[in-house]
C-alpha cells in the first residue's frame, strides 16, 4: 500500500473541496515554494490521484473527496 508524505496529505486535504487552488495559494498556505507544490502534485498524479492542472488557475481534484480517518474508524 502506498503512503503519502505529510506535505502530500496536506495538499490532498486542501484540495478535498473540489475547488481550484493556485500553486501560489498552496505555497503560502504550507510555507513552501510553488515549485515544491508542483513537485508534490506531480508525485500525487503519478500515484494515481485525479488532479487537474488548469493553466492560469491552479490545481483541483476531478471530484471532491472525503478522507477517511483511521483512528476514527478504529474507535
Amino acid at each position: 500500500m502506498k503512503r503519502f508524505n505529510d506535505m502530500q496529505m496536506n495538499i490532498i486535504s486542501y484540495l478535498c473541496d473540489g475547488a481550484c487552488h493556485s500553486g501560489n495559494e498552496l505555497g503560502l498556505q504550507f510555507k513552501v515554494s510553488r515549485t515544491a507544490i508542483w513537485k508534490q502534485i506531480k508525485q500525487l498524479i503519478e500515484l494515481g490521484l485525479p488532479i487537474q492542472c488548469i493553466a492560469n488557475r491552479g490545481y483541483r481534484l476531478n471530484h471532491p473527496i472525503k478522507l477517511l480517518n483511521e483512528d476514527f474508524i478504529r474507535k
